[in-house]
């Protein structure tokens, strides 16, 4: 489908911008913001809600629109590291090619922990275990290439939803069981009533073998300073900027750029907002200093 702009902007005039009062491409800006808002109430809702600083994180966007946004979403979470991958468009197939073969297996397990046995808990994980395995068996993985990972999900008695805590290999001890329940749920929602019965909800184990999966070359040094394909005018932040278009091939290992910048490739476009940095790593991909002022 080939891209009209003419129509582009008609359609936000006509339908937006005219009856707001407002230009087209204020207009346009304020959608982006009320979509970036969306994807940022969307992370919170992954991170702050379940316990995690975003700050402590890099952002990684993905799809063919993600590193459009990327920038602005890190600044207005506070993320300071942007990494944009390879082939964003199809980050998830790539990611289907390089991960592990894993098999996930849950049981209900609805018991007061302070009435289980440790006992009774590794009999529920050692049979979840061994139906993972079995089903992982065609997969060739041999015994060193195998991982296990346990968690049991708990609640405070009384609770609708439990809360998922890791759980150590080996023997277990149900009231160091309980006490790491403590702990999570302090972390998570600020607060944990020690004093109060604990109940356990379910099991959970995954079974993960290695398949030694594919492994992305280094990316070609850079020469030299890369060279624009091309330079227009690009609206950030109610102000136009002559900013340089770059193919992404372009942009060998050790480059760096300083925006406003706008880097090109077939599945996905890029985004670097006026003076914030980038670099290319030594696997090609993109890394995204921090945005001052996004708006």
């Amino acid at each position: 489908m080939a891209v009209d702009p003419d129509a582009a902007r008609r359609a936000i005039h006509d339908r937006l911008a005219a009856p707001l009062g407002m230009s087209v491409e204020e207009t346009a800006e304020g959608m982006i913001r009320v979509v970036n808002a969306a994807m940022t109430a969307a992370i919170r809702t992954l991170t702050v809600e379940r316990g995690h600083d975003p700050r402590e994180f890099a952002l990684c966007p993905f799809g063919g629109a993600g590193p459009l946004h990327g920038a602005e979403l890190a600044a207005e979470l506070g993320i300071e590291r942007t990494v944009v991958p390879l082939a964003p468009g199809v980050n998830s197939a790539t990611g289907l090619l390089m991960t592990n073969l894993r098999e996930d297996r849950v049981a209900t397990f609805v018991r007061r922990l302070d009435h289980t046995s440790a006992a009774e808990l590794e009999q529920v994980f050692a049979e979840l275990e061994a139906t993972a395995r079995e089903r992982l068996r065609w997969s060739g993985g041999g015994a060193a290439g195998v991982r296990m990972t346990r968690a049991l999900g708990q609640r405070y008695l009384g609770q609708r939803y439990e809360l998922p805590v890791p759980v150590a290999a080996g023997r277990l001890d149900p009231k160091r069981v309980g006490a790491d329940f403590h702990t999570e749920h302090q972390r998570t929602y600020g607060y944990a009533r020690t004093e109060h019965p604990v109940e356990t909800h379910s099991a959970w184990v995954s079974v993960e073998v290695d398949l030694q999966p594919l492994r992305l070359p280094p990316a070609p040094r850079a020469g030299g300073r890369p060279e624009p394909a091309a330079v227009r005018q690009v609206y950030f932040a109610g102000r136009r900027f002559e900013t340089p278009v770059f193919h992404r091939g372009a942009l060998a290992a050790g480059a760096t750029l300083t925006g406003p910048a706008i880097i090109e490739q077939l599945d996905a476009t890029t985004a670097l907002w006026p003076g914030q940095p980038l670099a290319v790593d030594r696997r090609g991909q993109l890394l995204l200093g921090p945005l001052e002022h996004a708006s």
